[in-house]
């Protein structure tokens, strides 16, 4: 893994807030971005995924440890320069 990071801080910060965003929701099946087509071409809807295999075998499958779970609670709480505790839902990964 890159820099030894928890895999919890390898996504868009926004992303730990969902948990208390849309708090009736009881699991995530799916999720997706549309992105506009390449030079704004009407007939592209192809969706290009490069290193599919590396991202699920070293951080889609890898088993995450309370450790990696400790660590990104650290990294979120000092998230906002220490003005309040970026929210990161703990008790999900450690259920």
């Amino acid at each position: 893994m890159p820099f030894n990071l928890p895999l919890a801080v390898l996504t868009d910060s926004y992303k730990t807030t969902h948990p208390f965003i849309y708090p009736k929701a009881q699991k995530m099946v799916a999720y997706g971005e549309m992105r506009q087509a390449y030079d704004k071409d009407p007939n592209d809807n192809r969706i290009v995924i490069y290193g599919i295999r590396y991202i699920i075998e070293n951080h889609v499958a890898k088993k995450w440890t309370l450790q990696d779970v400790e660590r990104a609670e650290v990294f979120f709480s000092t998230h906002n320069a220490g003005f309040t505790p970026y929210p990161f839902p703990k008790d999900l990964f450690v259920k």
